[in-house]
Parts: C-alpha cells; structure tokens; sequence
C-alpha cells in the first residue's frame, strides 16, 4: 500500500474514532447501527480533509490529521449549516 493510501486510511480512522468517541459520550441509545453509521459519517468528513493537499500540496502529516480531527468534530450539521450561509450570501436560490 502506498502513503497515499495510508494516509486516506489514517484519515478514516481517525474520523471514525472521533465520531464514535462523540456518541459514547452522548446520552443517545446505542445500537449498531448508530454506532457504524457514526463511523462511517465521521470517518468521511475525516477524510474529506485530503482537500487541503488540492491548495497547499506540502501540508505535514500532523497538520491533515489535525484537519480530520477538526472536521470529524463538528460533524454534519454544522458543516451544513455553513454551506447554507455561504450560499444565502452568494444568493444561490434554494
């Protein structure tokens, strides 16, 4: 496996980690299902931070996965809650 896949897994998993940590300490009832669902949302917004290397291509290792670690954070809602001010502010109709 190359670092380029590697570090796309180290992205995932540390977004799946932060999203599941998220929901054990919530008072949400576990299930299976919630608990992979949280994964694997989670670990996509991890991995969505692989955008940074589009505008700054030299960007350490410790600064991505802090950026997964940020975005696995806020999780969804906020995120789209940011999307819809932007668009508001452009004018986008919705």
């Amino acid at each position: 496996m190359n670092s380029d896949w590697m570090s796309h897994a180290w992205l995932w998993v540390i977004g799946a980690c932060i999203g599941i940590g998220q929901l054990l300490a919530s008072d949400a009832a576990l299930s299976w299902r919630v608990v992979v669902g949280r994964a694997l949302v989670s670990g996509g917004l991890g991995t969505a931070a692989g955008l940074i290397l589009l505008a700054f291509d030299t960007v350490p290792s410790v600064a991505l996965f802090a950026a997964a670690a940020a975005l696995a954070s806020v999780g969804t809602s906020v995120i789209e809650r940011m999307l819809v001010t932007f668009a508001d502010r452009w004018g986008a109709p919705r």
